[in-house]
C-alpha cells in the first residue's frame, strides 16, 4: 500500500515561503476565531517570532507538509518542561481538509509519549471549539479544569477548558482506538527537528 507522507518540520528550518504560507492559514478566520491572540499577525511580527523561537527552549514550533509538500498545518509544544517531563500542545489545520485532525492527534501524542519520553501532555481549548474539545476526548484526553470567563472573545468572556493525558494512560488505553487504524495506516510520518533542544534531564 502507497502510503500518504506527513512531515513535521521545524518552523525555523523551513523556507521563507513555507512560513509566508502558514501564517496565511493562521491568519485566515477559520483559525485565529479559536486561538487567544485572533488579531491578523503581520509579516514583521511573524518574522519576529520565528527568531524568538530560535534559542527558545521552551517552544517547538512545527509546519506539517503532506506528500506534494503542501502546507496543511502547524503543531507546537509550548511550556516544555523537561524537569517534569510535560508540555502544552496544540495545532490547527487547513479547514479544507477533511479526516485530518485525527491523523495529525494520534501521531504527535505517539511522538511526544513514545519518541520524546515525555510523561504529561496538557492543552487548553476555548470554549467555542467545539471540535477540538470532541477530539481531545475522543483521544484520551481528560478534563481537569475550567477557567471561567478567562478571555475576551467579541467583546464576550468565555470559558478555557484544561484537558490534559499521561504517557500511561495513553500506552494502556490507545488500543481502544484501533478502529481508526485503517485511517492511520495511510499515513507514513516523520518529524524533522534539532533533537538536541530536547534532551530531557
Amino acid at each position: 500500500m502507497v502510503k500518504n507522507n506527513l512531515v513535521f518540520k521545524e518552523i525555523t528550518s523551513c523556507t521563507d515561503e513555507q512560513i509566508r504560507k502558514i501564517r496565511d492559514l493562521r491568519n485566515s478566520e477559520n483559525v485565529r476565531k479559536f486561538m487567544y491572540t485572533d488579531h491578523i499577525i503581520t509579516e514583521q511580527e511573524h518574522l519576529n517570532y520565528i527568531t524568538k523561537l530560535k534559542n527558545d527552549k521552551k517552544n517547538l514550533v512545527f509546519i506539517i507538509f503532506d506528500h506534494t509538500n503542501e502546507t496543511i498545518g502547524s503543531a507546537y509544544l509550548y511550556f516544555i518542561d523537561r524537569l517534569h517531563k510535560k508540555a502544552d500542545w496544540g495545532f490547527y489545520t487547513n479547514p479544507e481538509i477533511k479526516n485530518i485532525g485525527g491523523v495529525i492527534e494520534y501521531y504527535f501524542i505517539e511522538f511526544f509519549f513514545n519518541q520524546l519520553n515525555f510523561e504529561k501532555l496538557n492543552c487548553e481549548i476555548t470554549e467555542n471549539n467545539f471540535s477540538t474539545l470532541k477530539l481531545h476526548k475522543k483521544f484520551l484526553f481528560e478534563e481537569e479544569g475550567i477557567k471561567k470567563e478567562n478571555i475576551i472573545k467579541n467583546n464576550k468572556r468565555i470559558n478555557v477548558h484544561f484537558y490534559g493525558l499521561t504517557k500511561s494512560n495513553w500506552n494502556n488505553r490507545k488500543s481502544e482506538l484501533s478502529k481508526f487504524n485503517n485511517l492511520f495506516n495511510k499515513y507514513s510520518v516523520k518529524f524533522e527537528f534539532n533533537k538536541n533542544n530536547l534532551k530531557l534531564k
